[in-house]
């Protein structure tokens, strides 16, 4: 179960652009927990987690604090007004519902090792889903992804030869492995050891800059290596506030 700011802020209500490909919102509408607007309950994530788990079905919503449901109508109890969709509690009894986007085109090869010290592929290009790799390696002949969403582009993947235990599906791939994908361009089908399910593009976060920032939200903080097993992690949450006060420096 993992918490994070809402990373899609670019495909929320209210934004200025939406990504090409990226999960379409529809709006907010009411929902009733004995009558579930969206009838599929896939736990709780940010927005990426939400598309990706609601892979094969129409439509999805994200309400309450970061709750995922899936379905193939929605409506049913009519619009609603104050849906939160870009913050850590969206709200209860309302969702803001999203049409699925189609999936990238890519061809499944293998689950490859990896070594930090000696990268199979030569581009890292950032975190982000299935979709977000697809597009990032556009120009590559091969994409690989691993760890928590780490992203990598190369034209060459096997220097560390096959292994096994790719959980190419979930949040973790896995650490020192990779899942292998050929880059074909286009937007047909996608073929991977399970299915692969559009989510928005992850913004890169901001540069780093001197000074005090605040940001609200509820966050996951980890000290660890790329692609380690081990590390220590926290997770803690930032409430809104109407002002910030500078710390003295």
């Amino acid at each position: 179960r993992r918490l994070a700011p809402a990373a899609a802020a670019a495909v929320q209500p209210g934004s200025a652009a939406v990504p090409a490909g990226a999960p379409r919102y529809l709006g907010c509408f009411a929902d009733q927990t004995e009558d579930r607007d969206l009838p599929v309950s896939k736990d709780q994530g940010n927005f990426q987690y939400c598309a990706h788990q609601c892979q094969g079905y129409k439509y999805f919503g994200r309400q309450w604090e970061q709750e995922c449901f899936c379905g193939n109508d929605y409506g049913k109890h009519g619009p609603a007004t104050g849906c939160a969709c870009d913050a850590a509690n969206i709200g209860g009894d309302k969702n803001c519902v999203y049409e699925a986007a189609p999936p990238s085109d890519a061809e499944y090869v293998g689950c490859f090792a990896d070594d930090v010290d000696n990268r199979a592929f030569e581009k890292f290009a950032g975190i982000g889903d299935f979709n977000f790799c697809a597009a990032e390696c556009e120009g590559f002949e091969y994409f690989g992804r691993q760890w928590e969403q780490e992203c990598w582009c190369g034209n060459s993947y096997d220097k560390h030869g096959p292994t096994s235990g790719c959980a190419c599906d979930s949040f973790n791939l896995g650490g020192d492995k990779i899942c292998v994908y050929k880059n074909q361009g286009g937007a047909a089908t996608t073929t991977s050891p399970g299915t692969t399910t559009a989510a928005p593009p992850t913004p890169a976060p901001p540069a780093c800059s001197d000074g005090w920032h605040r940001i609200d939200g509820a966050f996951v903080a980890r000290v660890g290596g790329s692609s380690r097993d081990l590390r220590l992690s926290a997770e803690f949450e930032v409430p809104a506030a109407e002002s910030f006060t500078t710390p003295p420096r």
